[in-house]
């Protein structure tokens, strides 16, 4: 019998294994078993998407500290790992939770397989701490499934072997492209539509989604980036600001005070996933700090004001996604040019077709019963 563990925590992790974890329990029987490990660093959020997508988190971890970070997580992962006696591990990109998840597999000795692997910007305090994560997890992992052949260039160089490298898009792709089916019908679409007009009051007109929440932007970056946005809503008043607050605290306080009196900038609760969607779907364009938007936005289709100054996603760069850091010129700079103008409708594959997670799951079973 060969175990093998998904460890995940975040929203991001479990929007883009979901497709994954689903394939691999497919295969369950007698000779092979997954299952899956949620760690609540992402508490809140990590429910809210078990429900929506039906994944069952076989196993959870209770966490003691919340507002900082902290490998707290390595202990108590690496005593799920002796308990169940996992003999491999699947981790994501670059969150606390992978990180804590290679390193306490690598203690215990089980196999790695790391997807999303080999993104970079070549500077470890952009993203902060992400980029070092990654590194992390990269240089402990056994397998590696790179999203494209830039990401596999980028390992290569790192000294990965290629034979141990596989360029299969990001499985991302595959929730999203499956989830827009599902809010495209009708009678959903009607219903997200609605819950959204009752719970902003306005027409779902000319507005631009923002989500800012990154850690390297705490601080001036994240207070400039909120004035920058103020300003843009009195020069653009016919533009409303979209704005799902992330439940961190620094953000919560943050927004709060720069956006409370501000009518044209609206706050909202964090989104469901599908509500997000169809958000994105609607909106002009986005002014965001996330990586996974970045993906995203090649399927809604919609240019991404990026508020970082660096991306590890180059693909897309000055075609899709635009570096505004947290410089007012540059964030009036694109802004105008989005209002004027369409993104080309050319990107939809760039970090996939939709079927990552088979290409994936089959390689991991593949490799995990190969000594069985």
């Amino acid at each position: 019998m060969h175990r093998l563990l998904v460890i995940l925590g975040t929203r991001p992790e479990v929007i883009k294994l979901k497709p994954v974890i689903e394939n691999l329990r497919k295969s369950n029987n007698n000779i092979f078993s997954c299952k899956v490990l949620y760690t609540n660093q992402h508490k809140e959020m990590g429910s809210e998407l078990s429900n929506i997508f039906k994944i069952k988190y076989d196993l959870t971890i209770r966490r003691n500290i919340n507002e900082k970070i902290s490998f707290e997580f390595v202990d108590k992962i690496y005593d799920i790992l002796k308990k169940y006696k996992i003999d491999s591990v699947v981790v994501m990109g670059d969150t606390l939770t992978g990180t804590a998840g290679a390193i306490a597999a690598y203690l215990n000795k089980s196999k790695i397989f790391y997807i999303e692997s080999g993104l970079r910007t070549g500077d470890y305090n952009q993203p902060w701490p992400e980029e070092g994560f990654r590194k992390v997890i990269t240089h402990l992992s056994n397998v590696h499934f790179a999203p494209t052949k830039q990401n596999k260039n980028i390992l290569i160089e790192e000294g990965i072997f290629k034979k141990n490298i596989y360029v299969t898009g990001n499985p991302v792709i595959d929730t999203i492209k499956s989830s827009i089916k599902h809010i495209n019908r009708k009678e959903i679409r009607k219903k997200i539509d609605r819950k959204i007009i009752k719970e902003l009051n306005f027409s779902l007109k000319n507005f631009v989604l923002v989500t800012i929440h990154r850690r390297e932007n705490f601080g001036k970056p994240f207070e400039k980036i909120c004035q920058n946005i103020n300003k843009l809503s009195k020069e653009f008043r016919g533009i409303k600001f979209i704005f799902p607050v992330h439940p961190n605290p620094y953000v919560k306080k943050t927004t709060n005070r720069f956006f409370k009196l501000n009518k044209n900038v609206i706050l909202m609760k964090p989104a469901d996933y599908f509500t997000f969607l169809r958000l994105m779907q609607l909106c002009k364009f986005i002014i965001s700090d996330s990586g996974g938007i970045q993906e995203e936005s090649t399927i809604v289709n919609k240019f991404v004001l990026l508020a970082r100054n660096k991306t590890e996603r180059p693909e897309i760069l000055n075609k899709l996604v635009f570096i505004g850091g947290s410089s007012f010129y540059l964030f009036k700079k694109y802004f105008k040019f989005f209002l004027k103008t369409k993104p080309k409708r050319k990107y939809f594959n760039v970090f996939g077709n939709g079927n990552s997670s088979r290409q994936i799951s089959k390689i991991i079973i593949n490799k995990c019963l190969k000594n069985v």
